[in-house]
């Protein structure tokens, strides 16, 4: 009789082991499905800040910005001063720390290619804090104020949203190149600011570009 029990235990031992295997393959499948599910809702959130940062970004990212639920309540260049510095690199810390929460084995492929590409440039940044006031968004070639009439002129109309947006932020240059200016005394006081050689190409462009109005 002991000899018939042992026999069914050897013969019933192999079978539960698979079903127990099963059952693990089953947890491990489904805990990976729910980490990919949860990182994809967190590009998506991370995605819907950066596109929704300023108007001209948000115009060249997204023809309908609605379908993915962002919405710029008033039309804006963005910020740029110190401040908002120290905010988007205080948000890029709390974005950090919640990606290195997400088990990177359970990612797809390109789940862990995105999780790589986001990891490097926010530790990248991270390591320039406290030297915001070397950052230059001027200059006599890429400068902003090279680019934004490029910017301006190839802006998107979709709708009349969009020309609605695209009116009420040609204002919004003023406040910005505004904060621009005050952010370059920051700079000329702390004793960083661009050479004289290039503030005077800057200052050239400039004027070149309104000298005559109606054909620009």
């Amino acid at each position: 009789m002991r000899k018939y029990i042992t026999y069914l235990l050897l013969l019933f031992l192999p079978l539960s082991f698979c079903f127990s295997l099963s059952g693990c393959n089953q947890q491990t499948k489904e805990k990976k499905r729910m980490e990919q599910i949860s990182f994809n809702a967190y590009l998506d959130e991370l995605f819907q800040i950066l596109a929704a940062s300023d108007t001209l970004s948000l115009n060249y990212t997204l023809a309908c910005p609605e379908k993915y639920n962002i919405n710029i309540e008033e039309p804006t260049l963005g910020e740029f001063s110190l401040d908002a510095m120290e905010s988007s690199l205080a948000l890029e810390k709390e974005y950090l720390s919640r990606l290195k929460e997400y088990h990177y084995n359970l990612l797809t492929k390109d789940q862990q290619l995105s999780y790589d590409i986001i990891k490097h440039n926010f530790e990248l940044d991270i390591q320039y804090e406290g030297m915001a006031l070397y950052s230059e968004v001027l200059g006599p070639t890429t400068g902003l104020q090279a680019q934004l009439p490029i910017l301006l002129a190839e802006y998107n109309f979709h709708s009349r949203d969009d020309i609605s947006n695209y009116l009420s932020l040609l204002p919004d240059v003023f406040r910005y190149f505004s904060a621009i200016c005050k952010f370059e005394q920051q700079k000329s006081e702390a004793g960083l600011f661009m050479s004289d050689t290039v503030a005077q190409k800057i200052i050239s462009q400039c004027e070149s570009f309104i000298s005559n109005p109606k054909s620009n």
